[in-house]
């Protein structure tokens, strides 16, 4: 049986899929007044040995409807999927995502997953976000650089990462311990694998009592909480400051 594909779209999205070469494509659709970085284009499909064809913007519009293409798009396999186990034993510092199911929060997740050095992301099959066109846009191409591992129990994943010398830290705004602690910055120093909750609900009880420690983000203003994507931003900044990672 052939493999399904699907129709990427958008110069970021497009181009870290060539960069990565991860999925299988098939095709790059160049529109044909596609000026500023066509010859980058070409140059990407050539290095991933993919056929490159020129259409008209209309043809795109009606390839690619409702999508911002911006004169790009290319016709590949979905993302595949990572292993757990083969996840584990090349990473320092990991993401898990525990129920986060709206698509733009998934993507910017990978977006700050790929921009502080984190080598993946767990998440479950089942109350989590697929990976979609739109989390591939909300990305900004970061979908095609960090695996992703989807499992059905993320309570017994957080064990395996546990056994295989993780701390697992797990981020919630109720929290007991602060992330500027002492004993925070220790956990820094050795492998770390944090969770994040959920939009509304935040982390389920079964994965709180399972973190070795649940830190909360000191608030200076009014507002309670940030939002996923942001808290992450900021935990993974205090790591890379407290590891002095990029100075």
């Amino acid at each position: 049986m052939s493999q399904k594909l699907e129709t990427l779209s958008g110069i970021h999205v497009v181009a870290e899929a060539l960069r990565a070469r991860r999925r299988t494509m098939e095709v790059l659709y160049l529109a044909k007044d596609f000026d500023p970085k066509k010859e980058d284009f070409r140059h990407l499909a050539d290095t991933a040995k993919v056929r490159r064809v020129e259409i008209s913007r209309a043809e795109l519009d009606r390839m690619v409807p409702n999508s911002r293409h911006q004169g790009v798009a290319l016709l590949a396999s979905p993302i595949p999927e990572s292993d757990l186990g083969e996840v584990l034993v090349s990473s320092s510092i990991l993401l898990a995502s525990d129920g986060i199911e709206d698509p733009q929060n998934f993507g910017a997740l990978l977006r700050v997953a790929d921009a502080m050095g984190a080598s993946g992301l767990i998440t479950t099959r089942r109350r989590a976000s697929p990976t979609t066109l739109a989390v591939g846009k909300a990305s900004a191409g970061a979908l095609e650089h960090v695996p992703i591992v989807r499992v059905t129990n993320l309570r017994r994943a957080l064990g395996h990462a546990r056994d295989s010398g993780f701390w697992i830290i797990a981020a919630d705004s109720e929290g007991e311990t602060s992330l500027y602690s002492p004993e925070v910055d220790r956990l820094w120093r050795d492998r770390v694998l944090l969770v994040l909750g959920s939009e509304g609900k935040g982390l389920r009880p079964v994965i709180r009592k399972t973190a070795d420690v649940v830190i909360r983000i000191p608030m200076q203003g009014r507002v309670e909480s940030l939002n996923v994507t942001n808290a992450a931003a900021v935990i993974l900044s205090s790591r890379a400051h407290s590891r002095k990672i990029g100075s």
